[in-house]
């Protein structure tokens, strides 16, 4: 089947188009970037605490709305490219299922050409470690926090599409929103300090 002309298409038939092929990645992709294009897609200032998701209540809004599109009646909910559905109850994620897709993702990157230089590939692996290991978080934190270094992993693929970067500024976000409740002395605290900065400076912003 060829598939359709997705710069044609209104913001309504992208998502149509999507929610009857979710498998198709470009064309999600396509409908983050129409949504950035007609102004619907919204930025935030960095989280210092969850408490600050209430001065975002359009943001709180488009969330739900969006978990509603990548949900289906079988329970099982897609989060942005990956690929996958994983098994959800009660809003509660596996662990062990997103952990090894983030592990699974990193090992697809290609490794930093500098030795004495990390790259995304390594930089995610720490990252991940790092929160694997955490005994401060919950287990449904850490899956939370999974789920944004999954998607920092599918975005640094093509880190120049504006589609992915926005996806990678939001992922970075929501993972400061979750360490801004553990003590600042804390491992994986530390690592997101020096780490970030990084990732922000490879998508560009």
């Amino acid at each position: 089947m060829n598939q359709p002309n997705f710069q044609t298409m209104n913001q309504k038939e992208l998502r149509d188009y999507f929610l009857s092929h979710r498998e198709d990645r470009d064309a999600f992709y396509a409908y983050i970037d129409k949504l950035y294009a007609e102004g619907n897609w919204i930025e935030m200032s960095p989280l210092k605490s969850l408490e600050d998701l209430e001065n975002y209540p359009e943001f709180v809004d488009r969330a739900t709305q969006y978990n509603t599109i990548m949900t289906d009646g079988s329970n099982k909910i897609q989060i942005g490219d990956m690929g996958e559905d994983f098994n959800a109850s009660n809003s509660i994620w596996n662990l062990d299922e997103i952990s090894g897709k983030v592990t699974r993702t990193i090992s697809e990157l290609s490794p930093s050409p500098e030795p004495t230089q990390l790259g995304i590939k390594e930089i995610l692996g720490q990252l991940q470690e790092a929160i694997n290991t955490d005994n401060n978080l919950s287990e449904q934190d850490k899956t939370t926090a999974l789920q944004q270094v999954q998607l920092l992993a599918e975005a640094s693929k093509d880190p120049k599409n504006g589609a992915k970067k926005n996806i990678a500024k939001n992922a970075i976000t929501m993972l400061k929103g979750i360490l801004s409740s553990l003590p600042t002395a804390t491992k994986l605290v530390e690592t997101c300090q020096q780490l970030v900065p990084t990732i922000a400076t490879i998508f560009g912003f």
